[in-house]
């Protein structure tokens, strides 16, 4: 058993680049059986991954390598579904009272993540609305869930909710940020 520390550079193909890693001095070529733990620099989670795959790679003579796997979903972060980033503002009803702006950070199939302005407070087990647009030109997501989490996204309030209530046009939005992600092209 080997214990290395590597920094998280990108995504990168099926994964992220990382700095290289080495075991007694040796860089790791290819490893089939692992673990990876990380934190978010951003906000302060951990997230630990059973890797499928880490292998070098060399780019103009300077080694790093690629890791690829599955998440171990633990107590902290409950989200068992891919979570991808819009970036998108929104409205938020809490308990069916006045509509709050946020900013949606990520969307998935089982939940959402949203930046609030510090504006609203937020509970544990609150019924929210939240409404956003795809883009511009599209028309508009509206979906009802659950709060599950309350906690700091880039020093700002945020809050992640389960999805109770949500249509086909969401799903889809979903599987479109999916195959964006991989690049695959679907239309949604």
């Amino acid at each position: 058993m080997c214990k290395a520390e590597a920094t998280v550079l990108t995504n990168y193909e099926d994964g992220v680049l990382i700095t290289p890693v080495y075991c007694d001095g040796e860089l790791v070529d290819l490893c089939k059986s692992a673990s990876v733990e990380y934190e978010d620099s951003i906000t302060g989670a951990k997230h630990i991954f059973k890797v499928d795959r880490l292998r070098s790679v060399n780019f103009a003579g300077a080694e790093f390598n690629v890791v690829s796997g599955n998440e171990i979903t633990t107590e902290n972060n409950k989200r068992k579904a891919a979570r991808y980033e819009i970036n998108a503002q929104g409205t938020v009803h809490i308990n069916g009272k006045v509509p709050a702006s946020v900013t949606i950070h990520d969307i998935s199939l089982r939940g959402l993540a949203f930046m609030t302005g510090g504006y609203s407070k937020y509970n544990l087990g609150d019924t929210v609305r939240v409404m956003f647009y795809k883009d511009r030109h599209n028309g508009r997501i509206d979906v009802t869930g659950t709060v599950a989490r309350v906690f700091k996204l880039s020093g700002h309030e945020a809050v992640g909710i389960t999805l109770n209530n949500f249509s086909t046009d969401y799903i889809t939005y979903v599987m479109k940020k999916r195959s964006d992600k991989l690049g695959v092209e679907i239309s949604a």
